[in-house]
């Protein structure tokens, strides 16, 4: 039978397009992939979870580990703090005996330096001088030792002058007031002698 229009023409025929068949498709399609990408997102999340899970015994381990020593450490810190204390106090309380015995020791250094020096000069004077008198000063670091000295002749007056002057030098000795003086004999000398020598400040 011909088909045909009120105007006389043929009609085309129609084309017809299985539209559900393709869509299933397409969807069978995507679900295939998307159950491929949950498969390998879960065997990504199963290998992540055992490589955790073996870490975590050791990192705990360590980690613990770790958290003893600073414990332990912080104890260390502690005491050491305690002890630095302790020793701080006892210096504090130390030093003021520490400094009495340092300023005894130096004043015994000194007076030993002092009496030595008078024993020196002493020991200078033989038995044909006599000694009338003597005075022993100390100032700014120097010793200044005064005396009035009988002789019993010139010439043992001029040997007990050189004899000092070889002991401090020439320029720490000074006789002066040189006068004749019987009280040793008729030609005895009688003068006053200085002697300086340098025993620290």
């Amino acid at each position: 039978m011909f088909d045909a229009n009120m105007a006389g023409r043929a009609q085309p025929k129609a084309k017809t397009i299985n539209v559900e068949a393709n869509l299933m498709a397409q969807r069978l399609t995507e679900r295939r992939q998307m159950v491929d990408d949950c498969r390998r997102k879960t065997i990504i999340l199963v290998i992540c979870l055992t490589v955790v899970s073996a870490m975590s015994p050791p990192l705990f381990m360590w980690a613990k580990g770790a958290s003893d020593k600073a414990s332990l450490l912080s104890v260390r810190q502690s005491k050491l703090q305690s002890e630095v204390s302790g020793l701080q106090k006892l210096e504090e309380g130390a030093r003021p005996a520490l400094k009495e015995t340092q300023l005894l020791s130096v004043v015994r250094q000194r007076a030993d330096n002092y009496l030595g020096r008078t024993i020196q000069f002493l020991n200078i004077v033989e038995p044909d001088l006599a000694l009338n008198s003597l005075k022993v000063q100390v100032a700014a670091g120097q010793m200044r030792i005064d005396s009035q000295v009988n002789s019993e002749d010139y010439k043992a007056y001029r040997s007990f002058v050189s004899r000092c002057k070889s002991v401090v030098g020439e320029e720490n000795v000074f006789a002066r007031g040189t006068r004749p003086s019987p009280i040793l004999g008729q030609e005895g000398y009688a003068f006053e002698l200085e002697y300086r020598v340098k025993v620290g400040l």
